[in-house]
């Protein structure tokens, strides 16, 4: 049975701030290393999300990276690189079960090795990375 719950806009902001503050952790470079095996994903605000998501051309929303990934999960496993700068997230991007992979094939959202995430913000909520 599906829930008919919807989170509120503080639940939503709360949920995109913990989701999007663990970026902000240094990277598991043992476990994905950059531009490692299976589908990487790169996500910048300086992108479009016409573009197919590589390093060269990066997607632009979280919206666009979650739709790209889910795409192919189950397939290989997938690595959602977010680069540095400030996202607006003009609605809520809700992850479910199936924004996680597969045990085989798990689906990462990490911040670029390179990169210092500085800010998000989401619907009036911002928060700072270091």
């Amino acid at each position: 049975m599906r829930s008919t719950h919807r989170p509120s806009r503080i639940e939503a902001a709360a949920i995109v701030v913990a989701t999007l503050a663990a970026l902000s952790l240094p990277p598991l470079a043992v476990l994905h290393a950059a531009d490692g095996p299976g589908l990487n994903l790169h996500l910048s605000p300086a992108g479009s999300d016409v573009n197919p998501g590589t390093a060269a051309q990066p997607l632009a929303t979280l919206a666009a990276a979650q739709r790209a990934a889910r795409s192919a999960v189950g397939k290989k496993p997938i690595t959602v690189w977010v680069h540095a700068g400030t996202y607006y997230l003009p609605e809520t991007v809700c992850f479910s079960a199936e924004d996680s992979g597969t045990t085989e094939a798990p689906v990462v959202y990490a911040r670029r090795p390179v990169s210092n995430l500085s800010s998000v913000a989401a619907h009036g909520c911002s928060w700072i990375g270091s």
